[in-house]
């Protein structure tokens, strides 16, 4: 398993497809599911930046998760989770209780206004200029201290320069994804 993160707009969905490719693995998104399958209130709350639940999410997350695992193995990517320290340890135990290692996680960083221009430009109803800087302080308050308690697991954590061109970013995730 290999996980993508970063602030929106770093360019995880991206490379997250671009390595999939190229190394055979699916790409799970849990911002793609959650946007295809979440209604009502829920969608609403999305909308205005806010996060589901751990609750929520983990019922999002498991089956999908459960489909992949082939005895010890988990070989896919995956894409905006953990963002806290409970799916952290939740994603822990799941992986524990099936006897899975976890290969690495990207961290992917960009610019402030390069990902401000990224989010804007793509149009979506939920990124307005607001609810972006939501996610940078989210970002920070709850996703970046995952990166510790993964690291202090073994998990490696390489940090990837997301500025620049897509393949640049793909070149510079493979050849660290190589070194492992």
């Amino acid at each position: 398993m290999i996980l993508f993160m970063g602030v929106p707009g770093a360019g995880k969905s991206v490379q997250g497809r671009m390595l999939s490719d190229y190394l055979g693995y699916p790409w799970i998104s849990t911002g793609e599911i959650l946007r295809q399958h979440i209604s009502g209130e829920k969608r609403q709350r999305m909308l205005q930046g806010e996060l589901l639940t751990d609750e929520e999410l983990y019922e999002v997350v498991e089956p999908v998760l459960k489909e992949h695992v082939d005895g010890s193995t988990l070989n896919v990517i995956l894409d905006g989770f953990p963002r806290t320290q409970a799916q952290a340890e939740w994603l822990q135990q799941f992986v524990e209780s099936h006897g899975i290692t976890m290969r690495c996680i990207i961290r992917l960083h960009a610019d402030a206004k390069e990902i401000t221009r990224r989010l804007l430009d793509r149009g979506r109803p939920d990124d307005t200029e607001e609810v972006i800087a939501n996610r940078f302080v989210e970002y920070e308050r709850a996703t970046k201290p995952i990166l510790d308690f993964f690291e202090k697991r073994g998990v490696p954590t390489p940090k990837i320069d997301g500025n620049g061109t897509e393949s640049e970013v793909h070149g510079r995730i493979k050849q660290a994804i190589d070194a492992l």
